[in-house]
């Protein structure tokens, strides 16, 4: 194995947030205080939850098909595989997904499976979410934030 050079070229790491003491010991590097008062917490289920939301928002096709969706009463899975380019297990994954978070509902029609967005879930998630965000605190605001029709 060769050697790995640094900035200075010595083959050593540098201290990386670590102060040199006169001796040659390292001692750790002081974080910031915190600041006084009691700083909130995002109960366990609440972190769960969106942490799940988002799992489930977190692929590109994902966001695609609720986006489509939204502008539709319902879609079949042909017409998704269509509109997003992709092959129909390709697409069924997303689909399950997206169910399994609740964020969309299936029902059948013969042979076809339709799908609607779960609007009332979505927006529920999403308000619990952010609103535990902005509940007594002023840095953060969604203020004029608005879901549906306007």
């Amino acid at each position: 194995m060769g050697r790995y050079v640094f900035g200075d070229g010595s083959g050593e790491r540098p201290n990386q947030g670590r102060k040199e003491h006169k001796a040659g010991k390292r001692e750790p590097t002081k974080t910031p205080q915190q600041p006084a008062g009691r700083i909130a917490r995002l109960s366990a289920d609440a972190a769960d939850d969106a942490a799940n939301l988002f799992k489930a928002l977190g692929e590109p096709s994902r966001l695609q098909i609720l986006f489509f969706l939204s502008q539709r009463d319902e879609i079949n899975v042909t017409a998704l595989c269509e509109m997003l380019g992709q092959t129909q297990p390709g697409v069924s994954h997303h689909l399950a997904k997206l169910r399994q978070a609740g964020l969309i509902v299936m029902r059948r029609d013969g042979k076809q499976h339709l799908y609607c967005l779960n609007g009332p879930k979505l927006q529920g998630r999403l308000k619990r979410f952010l609103g535990s965000f902005s509940a007594g605190n002023s840095r953060f605001r969604l203020d004029g934030f608005q879901y549906g029709n306007v």
